[in-house]
């Protein structure tokens, strides 16, 4: 009689004691993952959400003397198709345009389930808010996951319509978890014009950037710092300090 009158007690503790259990991990491998679409990546990034996601960033380049400042969002229409929309302009150090920006992209296969990852995406970015003529640029990014890291490679390609300003980039990630939350990187680009650049565009920049990032439920936070190049079609190469922000918010 008293050990059956205990067996209920027992059982519901037990039942408690598994449901807190899964309720402190799950959040846990929730983050433990999601960090791999890369969502805060200094790059962009290589995995299209599962749902939708919005990104603001804020830049600093010591090379081009410039802060910058944008905002992002993409949303997942069906399976591994989804459009995004942004813009991105300078708020110091330059009078240029505010840009804006849009695609759309398909994950053909998602480094989580796959042995490769494979992203698409086509992108238009007008000169201006109220400049229709701009840039198309096609994107192929390819991203695997190394036991709990990951590494990622894109390459770009865009011009203009007349083909007058042509310039391709290619960028390498390689990022690991260190926690439950916290992810250190590292990140580098480089881009090169293949047409002929106006005075005042680059001929080729380039940066390389570590990078932490922590995540808070649907919330990611990333901090990068490194240096980078530009190499002018007039008036030589410079060399600065490069400093990003980025916070994303993950549905």
């Amino acid at each position: 009689m008293l050990d059956r009158a205990r067996s209920p007690r027992r059982n519901w503790r037990i039942a408690a004691g598994a449901l807190t259990a899964l309720s402190l991990a799950a959040p846990a491998h929730a983050e433990d993952t999601a960090w791999l679409t890369g969502q805060t990546s200094p790059l962009g990034p290589a995995i299209g959400p599962d749902r939708a996601v919005a990104r603001a960033e804020v830049d600093w380049s010591g090379a081009y003397g410039t802060a910058t400042a944008g905002a992002r969002a993409e949303v997942r229409l069906w399976r591994g198709l989804s459009v995004f929309a942004g813009a991105s302009g300078a708020f110091a150090g330059t009078d240029a345009p505010t840009r804006p920006r849009a695609g759309a992209a398909y994950q053909l296969t998602d480094p989580r389930r796959d042995p490769v990852g494979v992203r698409l995406q086509l992108e238009y970015k007008p000169e201006g808010l109220v400049e229709p003529e701009g840039e198309v640029e096609a994107t192929i990014a390819l991203s695997r996951r190394l036991g709990r890291g990951a590494v990622a490679m894109t390459a770009v390609y865009g011009q203009d319509p007349e083909a007058v300003e042509r310039d391709a980039e290619l960028a390498l990630e390689a990022r690991a978890p260190i926690t439950a939350r916290a992810t250190l990187g590292f990140a580098a680009r480089a881009r090169r014009s293949l047409g002929t650049p106006r005075n005042d565009e680059p001929r080729a920049d380039a940066f390389a950037a570590p990078f932490a990032a922590i995540a808070v439920g649907r919330y990611q936070l990333a901090a990068a710092c490194g240096v980078a190049a530009i190499d002018r079609a007039a008036g030589g190469a410079d060399v600065g300090m490069l400093t990003s922000v980025v916070l994303a918010v993950d549905w």
